[in-house]
């Protein structure tokens, strides 16, 4: 299994055309899986190469609003109900519609939200001793 496929395009292609050539090979019994952030990776391939890649595509569509909602506030929260958080409602929110309307990476959602705490860490701890804490707003999301 290779992730990052398209991480190993190379303008002579001389690795993937070695990689996918090997289970062409008789006796072979070599599967190579392949993952890449590219849709149209198969298409920029070398003929020669794109010849010995199958035609099967599992296509994993970007997360809607809804499901990068649910993801944070399960990771963040442990649930989805629980509503004595760190992160304001408003800052999950925020931060699904964002990365929804841009690109639908999870990976980014948690990005933005790690982000977002490191900087109310930074705040809390610039002002005088707190009683208590302070949560992740809208505005540190923004």
């Amino acid at each position: 299994m290779i992730d990052e496929l398209d991480a190993l395009v190379t303008k002579k292609q001389t690795l993937l055309y070695n990689l996918f050539d090997w289970p062409c090979h008789a006796h072979s019994r070599l599967l190579v899986i392949a993952i890449a952030n590219t849709m149209d990776l198969p298409e920029k391939l070398q003929q020669k190469i794109a010849s010995r890649i199958g035609n099967n595509r599992l296509v994993y569509e970007p997360y809607s609003r809804e499901q990068i909602h649910e993801i944070l506030s399960i990771r963040i929260n442990g649930d989805l109900k629980q509503t004595n958080s760190i992160f304001d409602l408003a800052a999950i929110r925020l931060t699904a519609s964002k990365v929804s309307s841009y690109s639908g990476d999870i990976r980014r959602s948690l990005q933005v939200a790690k982000r977002a705490l490191e900087i109310t860490r930074d705040k809390y701890f610039s002002l005088p001793k707190q009683d208590h804490l302070i949560q992740v707003t809208y505005k540190e999301v923004v």
